[in-house]
């Protein structure tokens, strides 16, 4: 069967879901699906997008256009490449990614015009957290068009059991798809890579106020740990590091707090590896594919109960805190006054916790079953609540 898979943008600056799509599609093509995945380009001044691997994904990225004296986004384009890729009739599925955007939209009514079954993964723009971002904007929509839509949908796809809470919480009675995201898992050295003296406790992930970096530095200096520094890896977005600067010289920290940009592909698990512990303080996080690769390259996590990583604590892999500086004040102290060892072992308790839950193969498998089972029926997959 091919499956027509939409996003706005795979654009690394998006964060997780550029990586989790991406990954998805060619796990589903690794099992003999034909994917075509349409997203928008997003132009010169984004990093270049994630894409498939597999040749069994056929990848097409859209042009944008940016109407300036507006300040609005305008994709003409985008609708003409989905009704072409639907054309034929051979496409019997669309499965969309995220909400809000025109392109979001734009899926929805075209799925719509050709009776096409439609899926709408939310990825986290259903959260609290997220709903009081531009909320005034996000109320206008809602009521306009987007309820709409996403009541039209014959299956919501959810990524973990809280994310699923707050859909129904909202009055959606359609299926919910409960499935994570998946994670690639690279080789292990036989013992942690460690390149000096010092600790590194790293954060990954978008610079963004969502992400809590300033509870993370202003955590760090209550202890001002000895031979430890804070490595923050990621893109700068909404000019937040330079706040985030701001506050490492207003506290001291000096060459403590160090900021490298963003990596991706092998350079990026050469940094989960290197990292004694991995961080990230969120406010909100339907998932946290960050927190899956950390643990998949064997570096033992702290985040906050504003992800739905409880298995850190039942896994002993981690610590699953509450948001705010002191929680995360206390768990950095615990976490630092381990031996190299037992930080060791927390990290190969986190890697079997991937390998059994959290690996794209059985997670393609699931997905795969859920559209065969939307398209003819049948006794639904488990993943189907």
């Amino acid at each position: 069967m091919r499956i027509l898979h939409t996003i706005a943008s795979l654009a690394p600056e998006i964060g997780g879901p550029a990586r989790s799509i991406t990954g998805l599609c060619d796990a589903l093509a690794d099992l003999a699906l034909l994917i075509r995945l349409i997203s928008l380009d997003l132009g010169r001044q984004f990093a270049a997008p994630i894409v498939p691997k597999s040749s069994r994904v056929e990848t097409v990225l859209v042009r944008r256009q940016v109407a300036f004296g507006l300040q609005q986004i305008w994709i003409p384009h985008f609708k003409k490449a989905l009704v072409s890729a639907v054309a034929n009739g051979d496409v019997m599925l669309m499965h969309d990614h995220g909400l809000w955007e025109p392109s979001n939209q734009i899926a929805a009514q075209v799925a719509h015009e050709h009776h096409l079954p439609l899926i709408v993964s939310v990825r986290g723009t259903l959260e609290p957290w997220s709903w009081e971002q531009k909320k005034i904007k996000k109320t206008v929509a809602w009521y306009a068009y987007q309820r709409h839509n996403l009541s039209q949908a014959v299956a919501i796809h959810a990524t973990s059991q809280l994310e699923a809470m707050h859909i129904r919480e909202l009055g959606f009675k359609q299926p919910i798809i409960l499935l994570p995201n998946g994670v690639g898992s690279p080789p292990l050295p036989n013992k942690k890579i460690t390149s000096s003296n010092v600790r590194t406790l790293l954060f990954l992930s978008r610079v963004h106020p969502k992400k809590g970096l300033l509870n993370l530095v202003k955590a760090f200096a209550n202890l001002n740990p000895e031979k430890w520094q804070i490595l923050i890896a990621g893109p700068d977005t909404v000019g937040h590091q330079a706040e985030v600067e701001g506050l490492v010289r207003a506290l001291n920290l000096g060459q403590a707090v160090k900021f490298m940009g963003a990596v991706a592909n092998d350079a990026k698990w050469k940094v989960y590896q290197e990292a004694d512990l991995f961080v990230l303080p969120t406010f909100s996080e339907n998932f946290g594919i960050v927190i899956a690769e950390a643990l998949a390259s064997g570096t033992p996590v702290i985040t906050t109960k504003a992800t739905p990583w409880h298995e850190l604590e039942t896994y002993q892999c981690g610590w699953w805190v509450e948001v705010g500086v002191e929680p995360l004040t206390a768990a950095l102290r615990e976490a630092m006054t381990l031996s190299n060892e037992e930080r060791w072992q927390m990290g190969q308790n986190g890697r079997s916790l991937i390998e059994n839950k959290y690996t794209w193969p059985s997670i393609a498998e699931q997905m795969a079953a859920s559209y065969e089972w939307i398209l003819h029926g049948g006794s639904p997959p488990s993943c189907i609540i």
